[in-house]
């Protein structure tokens, strides 16, 4: 059973199913609510109080006021339709106005057009409407067709007008043949009033005016203004009208700004003194302020601007012509007859040469150097000024050495040369020092002014110092009060020019350091400064060890030298081969100083015994084996022939009980039996070795066996550890 009570917005009631009466009310209170439904639509609409919302059919428009009955017809609500289309057929049981006979045959609904509201206005939605079929409805009678006055046109509708607005027109259907050619919308020249003729609107026509202003005459009669012919013509030009004509300017073009933009030759075109249309005469040769000159050549040859014609450039000057880039009328500016040009420099920096060069150009020589001027390869304006023109203006000019370097004596040689006479080297009672070195390899080519207070370079002088630094007695003055440091007079300098100076002095800068150019063939053999150790007086020198870190056999290994015999090796040394600096250090050198040098085993691997066998050496006796030492040479296989280093570290000098190297090589291989008896060492009396190796408890086992062969201990047994754990 359907729950009628929720379906209509009845309350909950109590569960009747168990009571008679409540059984039979049930099928009752459907027809009492139809009833009172029935009885409420004869009453005003607005005193029902059920919402019709609740239904799912939201009531807008004339549905509001319309009485329930209209619809709910007989008090069925049940299956009421829900859609326009249900109701609004024609012979419905409600009596709901219906289609007419003159309706547009559609099959949209009706709410696609229609409002509940009223049904007229019609607001139609064209959307899905097959293109080209407007006349299927607007053909007069069934809805609005074309207006009388209306262009001529088999078009359909919506080949020019939109369904949202019909005022709006496109150029969508097919202009008359001879129409302006435009891509633009009707409306924008044509308006649903007046189609014909249509007023002319620029907005965005931006190019291409010639497409219509070129003197054709289009549809209705419309000819639009072109290019004025006749006596005054426009002027002659293949460029588009907007590139100097306004697109906003079409009612007078007069006052046009003229462009010259990507014209470049044929300039005589327009510049001929011809007057064309409004009023336009360009300028021509007759318009210069003075007579123009000769030539058939076309404008743009020489002159390059378009607003002013004051400033020209030739494109060929004559054969003879100076070289030059410049404008004509910086020397031209009062003709181009013979002899009118007068030279100007402005803006002349560099490339004097290109005229200064002694040729002869057309009405002018130009001056070039003079045959005595100063042999340089550089410009001319490194020394001259541009501003400096007059005849003779070069003299008195301000000698500039910039980017001179070297060569100096090309010019500073004595010789007078035109307008100048360098500097050169003094001569007389205080002459130049005696050289051929060049001047730049001691004076500074920034100081051309004075010379004084040179810095001496000695640099490439190996010899004859004696040129400069004289005698003693016979001291030499130079220019610029130059005296060099002479020969110094002592017991112990060698005679005065007997040995040139080079032969023991080897500094420019100090004479103190001097190394002697022959040393007497039984000296030290050495390299070092002769001042080293020798100093006032000469004789005896001073031995000193300063930079001597090595070597040391070279003078001491018993050899007598000039004056001195180093100490050597004392007969009791201890015997080895290593270098004297391995143990004994350069800074301990006075007599007796080498005792209690610290011994340094570095590179020893091997021959201890060499040292350490209780011998005494030269202050020092080596440590040797202690009397409790372990006798190896009766019990391991050995014997005598092992070497202190076969069991001690040779890195371990300071403690023989430490740094012992692996217990299975100590033991040379022993296995027990003969010369390799373990119990030779391993004994369980009192005798007591350096190292603690004695025989431990066995418990009551025998001893008169040798622990290897016993069976118990490795190698020969089967348990513990060889030579570490027995």
């Amino acid at each position: 059973m359907k729950d009628h009570k929720r379906e209509f917005g009845v309350k909950q009631l109590p569960d009747c199913s168990r009571a008679p009466w409540w059984f039979g009310m049930a099928f009752l209170l459907p027809l009492l609510l139809m009833m009172h439904f029935a009885s409420a639509a004869t009453t005003a609409p607005g005193n029902i109080k059920f919402d019709h919302n609740t239904t799912g059919f939201v009531l807008t428009g004339s549905h509001i006021m319309a009485r329930c009955s209209s619809c709910h017809v007989d008090s069925v609500f049940k299956g009421t339709p829900r859609d326009c289309a249900s109701c609004h057929v024609a012979g419905n049981r409600m009596g709901a106005q219906s289609k007419t006979t003159k309706h547009i045959a559609t099959s949209a609904t009706c709410e696609r057009c229609h409002q509940t509201t009223a049904w007229t206005p019609v607001k139609y939605n064209h959307v899905g409407v097959a293109p080209g079929s407007c006349l299927t409805c607007h053909n007069g009678s069934t809805a609005n067709g074309k207006p009388i006055g209306h262009m001529t046109t088999n078009d359909s509708c919506d080949g020019c007008h939109k369904t949202t607005d019909w005022k709006q027109l496109t150029a969508g259907g097919t202009m008359p043949p001879n129409h302006l050619p435009t891509t633009m919308s009707c409306s924008l020249c044509h308006n649903q009033s007046s189609f014909i003729p249509g007023t002319m609107n620029h907005s965005g026509v931006v190019s291409g005016c010639a497409n219509c202003h070129n003197g054709q005459t289009f549809a209705v009669g419309m000819t639009p203004m072109s290019k004025p012919t006749g006596s005054t013509p426009h002027l002659p030009t293949n460029m588009p009208c907007e590139f100097c004509h306004s697109t906003s300017n079409f009612m007078s073009f007069a006052g046009t700004p003229m462009k010259h933009s990507g014209i470049v030759p044929g300039c005589t075109s327009c510049h001929s003194g011809q007057t064309f249309a409004v009023g336009v005469t360009p300028k021509s040769k007759a318009s210069a302020p003075t007579t123009h000159m000769t030539t058939a050549l076309d404008c743009s040859g020489c002159h390059t601007s378009t607003t002013t014609f004051s400033m020209a450039n030739l494109t060929t000057p004559p054969p003879g012509h100076l070289p030059t880039t410049q404008v004509c009328s910086i020397c031209h500016s009062a003709g181009f007859g013979p002899g009118s040009g007068v030279m100007t420099h402005t803006g002349i920096s560099t490339g004097c040469t290109n005229c200064h060069n002694g040729q002869v150009f057309t009405g002018v020589k130009p001056m070039s150097k003079p045959v005595n001027h100063l042999p340089t390869n550089m410009t001319c304006e490194t020394c001259h000024s541009t501003t400096s023109t007059n005849i003779g203006g070069f003299a008195g000019t301000v000698m500039k050495h910039t980017g001179i370097v070297g060569g100096c004596t090309n010019c500073h040689n004595g010789q007078a040369f035109a307008g100048v006479t360098p500097v050169s080297k003094p001569t007389g009672a205080t002459p130049h020092l005696p050289t051929n070195m060049s001047c730049e390899t001691c004076h500074s080519t920034s100081n051309f002014t004075s010379f004084a207070g040179t810095i001496m370079k000695h640099t490439g002088i190996a010899s004859g110092c004696a040129t400069c630094h004289g005698f003693v007695g016979a001291p030499k003055t130079f220019a610029v009060g130059m005296t060099p440091v002479n020969q110094t007079s002592s017991a112990t300098h060698t005679s005065a020019g007997s040995t040139p100076c080079e032969s023991c002095h080897s500094s420019t800068v100090s004479f103190s350091v001097a190394t002697g150019g022959t040393k007497p063939s039984n000296h030290l053999p050495t390299t070092a400064a002769c001042t080293l150790c020798h100093g006032t007086p000469y004789y005896p020198g001073i031995m000193k060890h300063t930079g001597i870190t090595s070597g040391c056999t070279t003078c001491h290994n018993g050899q007598v030298f000039a004056g001195v015999t180093p100490k050597s090796k004392p007969v009791n040394h201890l015997p080895t081969s290593g270098p004297c600096e391995n143990c004994h250090t350069t800074a301990n050198t006075n007599p007796g100083g080498f005792s209690g040098g610290t011994m340094n085993h570095v590179g020893i691997a091997g021959g201890c015994t060499n040292c350490h066998n209780g011998q005494a050496f030269a202050g020092i006796t080596p440590k040797t084996k202690s009397a409790n030492h372990i006798p190896y040479a009766t019990y391991l296989l050995g014997g005598a022939g092992m070497s202190c280093e076969f069991c001690h570290s040779k890195t371990v000098f300071t403690s023989f009980t430490t740094g012992l190297v692996s217990s299975t090589i100590m033991h040379n291989g022993s296995q027990g039996g003969g010369s390799g008896s373990c119990v030779g060492c391993h004994l369980s009396g009192t005798t007591a070795w350096s190292a603690s190796l004695q025989k431990k408890s066995h418990n009551g086992a025998s001893t008169a066996k040798d622990c290897s062969s016993s069976g118990c201990h490795r190698p020969k047994g089967g348990e513990g550890t060889a030579y570490l754990s027995w």
